[in-house]
C-alpha cells in the first residue's frame, strides 16, 4: 500500500523470510518521511537458522525504528551487555534513532525513553493467567494511544500513552490466550478509572 500519516509496525519474525523482508524494507522506504515506523524485537531465537544473521538483520532493523519496544531481556540481547547492566545498556541505545523507547518488564512495569530521558513507570496489577500476548497487547494499546492522543510531546501524552498500553498488557493476562481478554475501548477506560494512576519517576 501506499502510505500517509500511518504508522507501519512490525517484529522480528517478518525479518526471517527473505521476501518478508525485502516487503518489509520497501515498506519502510515508504513511509519514511510522513508516517512512524514501530518496531517490536520480540525476539524468537528458534526462527533464525543462522545466528550470526540474526543478530546482524534485527540491530539493522532496529536502527529503522521511530518506535521501538524491547522486553528487559531483549534490551540486553541487542546492546550485547551482561543482564542487569541497565545503565550501560541503555548508554548503548544512543545509537539507535527512536525517539520513542519502551523496555517491558512485566509486573516490574516499564521504562520510557524519551526526549533524552528515562521515566519509570509501575505496572497494573491483576490476577495473570496466561501471559501468551501480553507484549504485543501493550504496543496495541500504545500505537493505538498515539493515533488518537499523537506522539508524546508533554509528560502528560506520554503518562497516558504508557497508562494505556499498560492496562491493555495486563488485561490480555486475564484469561488464557493471546486474544480473549484483550479490552475494548470501554473496557479499557473502566479498568484505568477502576485503579489508581500510574507511578512514574525519572531515573
Amino acid at each position: 500500500p501506499e502510505f500517509d500519516h500511518d504508522i507501519f509496525h512490525f517484529c522480528s519474525l517478518g525479518l526471517v523470510g527473505e521476501l518478508c523482508r525485502a516487503t518489509i524494507s520497501l515498506a519502510i522506504d515508504r513511509i519514511k518521511g510522513q508516517g512512524l515506523v514501530s518496531f517490536d524485537l520480540n525476539l524468537r531465537e528458534q526462527m533464525w537458522a543462522d545466528k550470526q544473521e540474526m543478530r546482524s538483520v534485527i540491530t539493522e532493523y532496529s536502527r529503522y525504528a521511530d518506535i521501538l519496544k524491547l522486553s528487559d531481556d531483549e534490551l540486553f540481547w541487542l546492546t550485547e551487555t551482561a543482564y542487569g547492566q541497565w545503565q550501560s545498556a541503555i548508554s548503548k541505545l544512543s545509537d539507535y534513532q527512536a525517539e520513542l523507547i519502551v523496555i517491558t518488564s512485566g509486573a516490574d512495569g516499564c521504562l520510557a525513553l524519551w526526549n533524552q530521558q528515562q521515566y519509570r513507570f509501575n505496572a497494573y496489577l491483576v490476577d495473570s493467567i496466561d501471559a501468551t500476548g501480553a507484549g504485543d497487547a501493550f504496543v496495541a494499546g500504545l500505537l493505538s494511544g498515539i493515533v488518537q492522543y499523537g506522539f508524546p510531546a508533554t509528560h502528560e501524552v506520554l503518562n497516558r500513552l504508557i497508562t494505556e498500553a499498560s492496562a491493555c498488557g495486563a488485561l490480555s493476562t486475564t484469561s488464557k490466550g493471546a486474544l480473549v481478554a484483550l479490552p475494548d475501548e470501554s473496557q479499557l477506560q473502566s479498568f484505568i478509572e477502576l485503579h489508581k494512576p500510574l507511578i512514574w519517576k525519572t531515573v
